[in-house]
């Protein structure tokens, strides 16, 4: 049962990660062209613009993570179903009952992973991100003052 377990989860959490990756991407753009101005208009040194463009992931994470995991499990499982597995897993006497308690452990650990993203991650990165917005913005005003 163990190698099974194993290769349900490998399945689904293959396919999560590759959703959640392309979900952040599509939301990462559209944040891509506000981070590019400050980079730009303010020419900011390297560290910040390395800093802004990892303090916008957490914020997309809060919606691409179940979005993922929703991605994973569907075309997990359709797979699975595709090339017959379910059927011969269920023929040697495994029953759906086992998929839904391998699939509430991914589940679950997804779930953990998205409430301590949601409540701790996200808001610190959000006022890390407004911050660091201001002394980039603060940081060159001299600049735009002529006299």
């Amino acid at each position: 049962m163990r190698i099974l377990t194993r290769y349900i989860l490998r399945e689904v959490i293959s396919h999560a990660l590759i959703g959640t990756a392309i979900f952040t991407f599509i939301i990462y753009t559209k944040e891509l062209g506000l981070i590019l101005e400050l980079v730009v208009r303010n020419s900011a040194p390297l560290p910040s613009a390395i800093q802004l463009f990892l303090l916008v992931i957490p914020e997309a994470l809060t919606i691409t993570l179940p979005a993922g995991v929703l991605i994973g499990i569907l075309i997990g499982l359709s797979r699975l179903a595709a090339d017959s597995e379910i059927t011969a897993m269920k023929a040697s006497g495994i029953g759906v009952w086992h998929f839904l308690r391998v699939l509430s452990i991914f589940f679950l650990a997804a779930w953990l992973l998205a409430l301590g993203n949601s409540v701790y991650l996200a808001p610190r990165s959000q006022e890390a991100l407004v911050h660091l917005q201001d002394q980039l913005k603060g940081s060159q005003v001299s600049f735009e003052i002529q006299p």
